[in-house]
């Protein structure tokens, strides 16, 4: 099939997520693994591009601005067993190529989630998505707290965002009464864990972090449909026909 231009169009992912949360950062790379792959599988035309828009939730609402270990917040969640827990999630996150930095910090993500819904409504969604792949190292890989201000503008910067600024809006309280409206609506919204994909405006939901075949397999639909609405040519019905075998290419004679 000769390549088509409809596939070019960006596929719009909605992700309800929080930063401290591991399965949203292993489902970022999983995600990411399967672009890489469709893409490679199909070299012959155009790239699928997905602008990934991350939105806030609140997995542990009872944290403050001042960081605690990380293995408090654990055992007060989970209880003893937490330790269980941190090595299923260290194991499946490792088989991403991520490492947890498990005696790291941990604090509230509000002013995280004011400064990411910020740089979504004036930077768009790639520098927003560059944004929470740089904040997900620093908290998981590196161990730092996302409730520190100096945190969050390190990750900016490695984003490019201008620091200086990234403080300022940090300090100005900007968003923070639409940032408690967005939880406050995505506790309502019936969702019961995070990561939550919403990919073309609903029409296709992933939960959780899902591996890359089934995101393969949302791709595969949403070629199928884009290509099902291209206006037919007589070259393009042709060219369908010798894939579908039921006739011969003039250009190379194979049947």
């Amino acid at each position: 099939m000769s390549a088509t231009t409809t596939t070019t169009a960006p596929i719009v992912v909605d992700v309800v997520s929080d930063g401290i949360c591991p399965f949203c950062y292993i489902g970022k790379r999983k995600l990411d693994m399967a672009v890489a792959q469709y893409n490679a599988s199909r070299p012959n035309e155009p790239a699928f591009v997905v602008e990934t828009r991350w939105h806030p939730f609140d997995l542990n609402p009872l944290l403050t601005a001042e960081a605690i270990p990380k293995a408090q917040m654990y055992e007060d969640l989970f209880g003893p067993s937490y330790r269980l827990k941190w090595a299923r999630t260290d194991a499946v996150a490792a088989s991403v190529g991520i490492t947890i930095k498990n005696d790291g910090l941990v604090g509230s993500t509000f002013d995280y989630h004011r400064l990411m819904t910020h740089v979504l409504d004036t930077r768009g969604a790639d520098v927003q998505n560059k944004l929470a792949e740089a904040l997900f190292v620093e908290f998981f890989e590196n161990g730092r707290p996302l409730s520190d201000h100096a945190v969050l503008a390190d990750g900016a910067e490695q984003a490019g965002l201008d620091r200086a600024q990234v403080l300022e809006f940090l300090a100005s309280g900007e968003l923070a009464y639409e940032t408690r409206i967005t939880l406050d609506e995505s506790c309502r919204s019936g969702i019961s864990g995070v990561p939550d994909f919403s990919i073309a405006g609903g029409k296709f939901r992933i939960h959780g972090a899902e591996g890359p075949a089934a995101w393969i397999r949302v791709f595969e639909q949403i070629r199928a449909e884009r290509l099902a609405s291209e206006p037919k040519t007589a070259g393009k019905e042709a060219a369908d026909a010798v894939e579908a075998g039921i006739a011969c290419s003039l250009e190379d004679g194979t049947c």
